[in-house]
């Protein structure tokens, strides 16, 4: 489950950084800087808090239906949050405070993740403070967060469709990976009669992962490379 949890950790970060790249260079300083503040916030939190406890109540049924939830939740927020920045504001006041709110809203699962990081450090780097670890995790979040923006800003072009497409495909991936987590955790396993060992569904929520990642990897290559060859087209 340790693992399980790192790469869905490792996936919400990506997913957030590619949406730091729709937001202005000011506001990708506050959103970092607000983000770099949740390791020191939480530090007493996580100083009593068991790696153990938390995973094998993560790995829960229950639990997973409740993180599946707010997976949803995300992306649908996360599907306005790309359609708003397609767009222009509208011009009604309450449209217009709402799309604001929707642009500007970061991903749900960020603070999440960034909790079960602290957590994991605290328990696998020995040796270390605790503090200098929240204090190093806040450095690096903050940087992460602020540079990631403007750089793929830069890299991928400024037209935001390319972005939107990958931010999506990202959320996507979450809410699969999230039915395969609950699918593959320790108690899913389908028995039956005439088999010697339980069939547990390992190999079919890993294979539902792998084909999506393919299918991505493949939509992602094409369109990087159709981005690449219209960009070096407008040099000459």
């Amino acid at each position: 489950m340790n693992t399980l949890l790192l790469f869905l950790v490792v996936v919400v970060v990506c997913k957030m950084m590619l949406q730091m790249s729709f937001y202005s260079v000011r506001v990708s300083l506050i959103v970092a800087l607000a983000y770099a503040a949740v390791p020191l916030f939480m530090h007493g939190t996580a100083l009593m808090l068991n790696r153990l406890e938390v995973e094998r109540m993560l790995s829960s049924s229950e639990a997973i239906g409740n993180i599946s939830l707010l997976i949803v939740i995300d992306l649908i927020q996360t599907v306005y949050f790309c359609i708003y920045h397609q767009r222009e504001l509208p011009t009604h006041r309450l449209k217009r405070a709402v799309a604001i709110v929707v642009s500007f809203c970061p991903s749900l699962l960020v603070l999440p993740a960034i909790a079960y990081i602290q957590l994991h450090l605290f328990f696998s780097a020995l040796g270390v403070s605790f503090l200098s670890l929240s204090i190093g995790l806040s450095v690096v979040i903050f940087v992460v967060f602020a540079v990631s923006g403007p750089l793929l800003r830069q890299m991928l072009g400024r037209g935001g469709s390319l972005r939107s497409e990958l931010v999506i495909l990202l959320s996507l991936l979450i809410f699969l990976y999230t039915i395969a987590m609950g699918l593959i955790r320790h108690n899913a396993s389908v028995a039956a009669p005439e088999m010697k060992e339980g069939y547990k569904l390992q190999d079919f929520a890993f294979t539902l992962v792998i084909l999506f990642l393919g299918i991505a990897m493949g939509f992602i290559y094409h369109r990087l490379r159709e981005h690449w060859q219209r960009r070096r087209s407008s040099l000459y």
